[in-house]
């Protein structure tokens, strides 16, 4: 059985450490597609999340894609969009 494949977009992160942190808390890989091809996977990966900050002076991110597996990870981070926006 092949799982599904969620694929999430995000604009104006601006709280980006504490997105991190739900990333950090998912329970199945979040894929980060480098520009290369390649996927990395996000969770703890403290160098592609500080790559992701830096690129912009106040610390925020302007878009991000990634892909999830997890219904439960998909759900977390539909919560923090929300969450965000109000």
């Amino acid at each position: 059985m092949k799982k599904e494949m969620t694929c999430l977009t995000f604009f104006d992160i601006k709280d980006a450490s504490c997105f991190f942190n739900r990333i950090n808390h998912c329970v199945a890989p979040v894929m980060l597609r480098m520009p290369n091809g390649e996927a990395k996977d996000l969770r703890f990966n403290f160098l592609a999340q500080n790559f992701l900050t830096w690129m912009d002076p106040s610390g925020s991110i302007p878009k991000l894609k990634l892909q999830c597996n997890s219904p439960q990870d998909v759900e977390q981070l539909v919560q923090f969009m929300l969450e965000a926006r109000s």
